[in-house]
């Protein structure tokens, strides 16, 4: 695969040495990859990809990164806001 040491488990996920996981296409039968990272099965999700045909693992993976994502853009607005205060009128 050439990108890195994998460790496969019994569900058909697998997992990568590096910071996404991939996940083995037993979902998408009209998509060739044979793996999808995290962020492809987001982006899957965000285009209309039904969610419910994921497996639990990568369902589960996207909702964390979605739960991430909300907490950063709040984070970001807090920021902002704190700024606009600082800011003169």
């Amino acid at each position: 695969m050439g990108m890195g040491r994998t460790a496969h488990s019994e569900s058909g996920r697998t997992e990568h040495s590096g910071s996404s996981r991939l996940f083995k296409n037993t979902f998408a039968p009209n998509c060739r990859n044979e793996y999808f990272t995290e962020s492809e099965i987001l982006g899957l999700c965000k285009t209309g990809f039904p969610a419910d045909r994921l497996p639990k693992e990568a369902r589960e993976a996207v909702d964390k990164m979605t739960e991430r994502h909300v907490e950063k853009s709040k984070d970001a607005d807090s920021q902002i806001r704190r700024i606009d205060r600082m800011l003169p009128e």
